[in-house]
């Protein structure tokens, strides 16, 4: 180490909210990453940023190893290992792509955790009150997100993955909707005042 210089403590990450209930207290929304709507969390208490592996698989994005894994620490005050990573996510925000690094974290409430390394990444300022991310890169216009989406309940799911959820044991209604044609008037038939 050059002499007059100290070394940086390691942070040890942690994530505040991979078993929390969502509520109304935090900083929340859907965003797009590959093409696909992430619930996601904006949360400035977690060093790091995260996506659920079930929500990993649907984007389709290569991961790799960690060089060494990491423990992430919970608010609970369990440690959870996480041992893969996707480099460079397209996160898209307001028509912007914005990079993210996302650790591989079993989160059960939230699709991604936007933790500290990408919000100073991009300059974001969490607007708690209104609900709002702004992102102010230097030299850059600034981006405002409203925090306004919500998980669906019921989303739309293609017969593919409809298929594959019933041969793995769920059920499954089909519903057919048809619509009667409605008879037209004719010029002659509308009536003259």
């Amino acid at each position: 180490m050059e002499e007059g210089r100290t070394q940086q403590p390691k942070v040890e990450p942690r994530a505040f909210s991979a078993a929390m209930e969502p509520s109304n207290e935090v900083v929340k929304g859907m965003v797009s990453i590959s093409s696909k709507n992430a619930y996601t969390l904006f949360d400035s208490g977690s060093t790091h940023s995260f996506i659920s592996p079930k929500f990993s698989k649907e984007i389709c994005l290569p991961s790799h190893k960690l060089e060494s894994g990491i423990a992430v620490k919970t608010a609970g005050g369990s440690t959870i290992p996480a041992s893969e990573a996707f480099e460079d996510c397209p996160i898209k925000i307001s028509d912007k792509i914005l990079a993210a690094k996302l650790i591989s974290l079993p989160i059960v409430d939230f699709d991604i955790i936007l933790g500290m390394d990408w919000l100073s990444t991009h300059y974001a300022h969490i607007d708690c009150k209104n609900k709002e991310v702004r992102l102010s890169p230097p030299n850059q216009p600034v981006v405002t997100y409203s925090c306004q989406g919500k998980r669906e309940d019921h989303p739309i799911i293609s017969s593919i993955e409809a298929k594959k959820f019933l041969k793995e044991g769920g059920k499954g209604y089909l519903a057919m909707i048809h619509e009667e044609p409605k008879d037209e008037l004719r010029l002659e038939e509308v009536p003259i005042v």
